[in-house]
């Protein structure tokens, strides 16, 4: 059943074309030394030797080496959090039947950004199981494709490294849906609902379609019942006195949202109204940058009027990152560095060395600079309207 799953999964992606934005790798079968890397080589010979008609001689080691044949007196999932050293550093959310995806969300983001917000990872791997959908032979869930594929969506966000896995997931069917969809989420390119054909088409009927509706099951999460989820989670992460191997850092932008609203980024308690936040989407070029970037710098300009700025200037924007999804030059990015340049005074030695672009730049935008009869090029003078000793 699993490698039938990922074949249909990959048709999918090959007849949608999302093929042709990856780099694909046929894996190798592990051999047993291979697996002993992560596994002991007691279970590793535990696994090759039983077989469905020899399971009752081996009782004493599947008790021994599958700890979920153990027995269990009472069990408490808001005590799963790890144990020794790696007390508190997971997190088990239990969840009764019938989620569906505005409970889902409701749940996952907050807990989620307060994960984020205490251990401050590197790189992120999502295990995208999907017994968890509508539907599920085994699962008891009530999620759509799309209402799972926002928990992608949301860890995208953070643009950190992220490693996507597979999991649960039996009807077949509706997982090969769930993960070309994710696919699609991960490589920030909107697929179609209509199932292109494929190797498998039969297999999606009758309707043919990429996503799914829910089911009519009754949703016995309660915003009580998350409410009290929430609050007990986040006093186990309270526990970490700091994200785990860095600096203590506040971060007030990643706490519990219920929903995300780009424009309603804007800061918190007295510090409201005091953020900009500019959500742009993928493939922003240097014309369409700079028609948002300098109307909406120039108010921020005006009503704030700084004494000085600064400037972050990441470069994840500039076409062919790794990460970035936009499409900036060199001369579109530093562009946005140089429109400063009127407005407040900079590092007299950065001024210097930056001559030559800056006689470029005045003459290309010659309503936003100075006179040139204010300009001096004298080594005695500093920029316009200011001495040399204030920029040192």
């Amino acid at each position: 059943m699993k490698p039938h799953r990922i074949r249909m999964t990959h048709n999918l992606l090959l007849n949608y074309g999302l093929y042709r934005k990856m780099e694909i790798y046929r894996p190798h079968k592990a051999t047993a030394e291979e697996m002993t890397k992560f596994h002991s080589d007691e279970y590793i010979k535990f696994l090759r030797s039983i077989r469905p008609d020899n399971m009752s001689e081996y009782n004493k080691q599947m008790q021994r080496l599958s700890p979920i044949f153990g027995p269990i007196l009472w069990y408490d999932p808001y005590q799963d959090i790890g144990a020794g050293k790696g007390k508190y550093y997971a997190v088990n959310i239990p969840l009764r039947d019938g989620m569906d995806d505005e409970s889902y969300e409701s749940i996952f983001v907050p807990i989620i950004s307060k994960v984020m917000e205490t251990f401050q990872p590197s790189a992120v791997v999502l295990q995208c199981g999907a017994d968890s959908l509508t539907g599920d032979r085994l699962g008891c869930f009530n999620l759509t494709v799309r209402g799972h594929g926002k928990c992608v969506e949301f860890v995208k966000r953070y643009n950190l490294p992220f490693l996507m896995v597979g999991g649960g997931g039996y009807t077949i069917r509706n997982v090969s849906r769930c993960w070309t969809y994710e696919t699609s989420v991960a490589l920030g390119s909107e697929i179609a609902n209509e199932l292109p054909y494929n190797d498998y088409f039969e297999y999606f009927g009758p309707d043919f379609k990429l996503h799914i509706s829910p089911s009519n099951m009754a949703n016995q999460n309660t915003p009580e019942y998350l409410e009290k989820i929430k609050t007990r989670l986040f006093e186990n992460l309270r526990m970490l006195p700091h994200a785990p191997g860095v600096q203590v850092q506040v971060s007030p932008i990643i706490g519990p949202i219920l929903w995300y609203d780009p424009y309603q980024d804007i800061g918190a308690g007295k510090g409201k109204y005091y953020a900009v936040n500019i959500p742009l989407r993928d493939g922003m070029d240097d014309e369409s940058y700079e028609s948002i970037f300098v109307p909406i710098i120039s108010k921020v300009m005006e009503t704030f009027q700084p004494s000085a700025v600064v400037l972050q200037c990441g470069a994840d924007s500039l076409t062919g990152d790794r990460l970035g999804c936009f499409n900036l030059t060199v001369r579109g990015e530093i562009h946005g560095s140089y429109f400063f340049l009127p407005h407040v005074p900079l590092d007299w030695d950065y001024w210097e060395a930056s001559t030559s672009y800056w006689n470029e730049w005045r003459y290309e935008y010659p309503k936003r600079i100075v006179p040139d009869n204010e300009f001096s090029d004298s080594e005695d003078e500093g920029p316009p309207g200011s001495n040399r000793k204030d920029h040192r």
